[in-house]
């Protein structure tokens, strides 16, 4: 009855935000500026399919319907590149966000057997899930700034569009790295909390520090070996024209499994019903992240911003391992990491 429970507040939310972009759109209508109304228009329905798509996806892994949600997400995924393309040549950008809309439709459209039933009884949404919702809430409105988007304001504002191209370049195959640990730790938060809620800390950090390992045996050698083979790849994805952009993404490849790695202790933390941590832990980073952006930002470009962000990500996973290590009583593996590790850049 959870999810059936927190579908009414989350419609309001997201009728509301949607409604919002709407209204945008109706100001670049009243300017005559065509274009940025389709845009805003398709933002608009992306971000209502992407948010039913996010709360069906959350149902599931609740559910430990994994199957359910992976046959989802495939189908998506089979239907999203003709939709790109056919909206993107006939619509341009418009049309092109419409098409990824296509690949979270399925996944939403799931959410209906997950709400479907008997009214939910009263007291289904703890105190202490609503301490985690809003710590986690907050935590991801910083990070959406900071962890993503930041670096692409100090590049505006000191170089060249082209550069804030060059970085995004390499944060978009960083992201893709990224992404296979993200998708397989879905299940680590529920995971971890089982054993939390039966007092299992033994089995708890065995779990926690043998996720670590199998992570590593697979992201370490993608990283710098994406980063080895990024002068001759990224020229041949993206064109000549991008050349530019191989310093930055060889760092930000090659630094990527610093981000993943940061997967685990958060979940960890999550599960123990320590959120609050992130309330100051997320803030802080933000702070020396805008402090070394524009220290390095002028005079690095696109290069700085990478080296930044490998040393913040850094400055945050070893902050993270700390505290559970400290508070939590929860050890990273190390010297498996560093045996790991230094084999994969062998």
């Amino acid at each position: 009855g959870l999810a059936r429970t927190l579908l009414r507040p989350f419609t309001a939310a997201t009728m509301a935000t949607t409604a919002g972009m709407l209204l945008w759109a109706a100001y670049e209508w009243s300017l005559a500026d065509i274009e940025m109304t389709s845009v805003w228009v398709a933002t608009a329905i992306f971000s209502l399919i992407f948010a039913y798509s996010s709360m069906s996806l959350s149902a599931a892994r609740g559910a430990k319907d994994f199957t359910g949600s992976a046959r989802q997400v495939f189908y998506g995924c089979l239907m999203q590149v003709p939709f790109v393309v056919i909206g993107a040549y006939f619509f341009g950008a418009a049309g092109a966000l419409i098409g990824q809309m296509v690949r979270h439709l399925p996944t939403a459209l799931a959410l209906r057997k997950y709400v479907a039933g008997p009214p939910p009884p009263p007291g289904m949404v703890t105190p202490a899930m609503m301490n985690f919702g809003r710590n986690t809430w907050f935590s991801s409105m910083v990070g959406l700034f900071v962890w993503t988007r930041i670096e692409f304001v100090f590049l505006g504002l000191n170089h060249q569009p082209a550069d804030i191209g060059y970085f995004a370049v390499g944060m978009t195959l960083a992201g893709l790295v990224v992404q296979l640990p993200e998708q397989m730790s879905a299940a680590l938060m529920p995971y971890f909390g089982r054993h939390h809620d039966n007092n299992d800390m033994e089995q708890l950090e065995l779990s926690y520090r043998r996720v670590f390992r199998w992570v590593g045996l697979f992201i370490f050698p993608v990283c710098f070996g994406g980063a080895a083979i990024m002068p001759e790849f990224l020229p041949l994805v993206f064109g000549q024209e991008f050349i530019p952009a191989v310093p930055s993404a060889t760092i930000l490849i090659g630094t990527a499994c610093i981000t993943a790695m940061t997967i685990f202790p958060s979940a960890m933390i999550a599960a123990r019903e320590r959120s609050d941590f992130f309330l100051w832990g997320s803030p802080s980073m933000a702070v020396i992240m805008v402090v070394l952006l524009a220290l390095a930002v002028p005079s690095g470009g696109a290069v700085g911003a990478s080296i930044v962000r490998a040393i913040v990500h850094s400055l945050w996973l070893i902050l993270l391992c700390y505290y559970c290590w400290s508070r939590l009583l929860m050890r990273p593996p190390i010297w498996d990491l560093i045996k790991i590790g230094s084999s994969a850049a062998v």
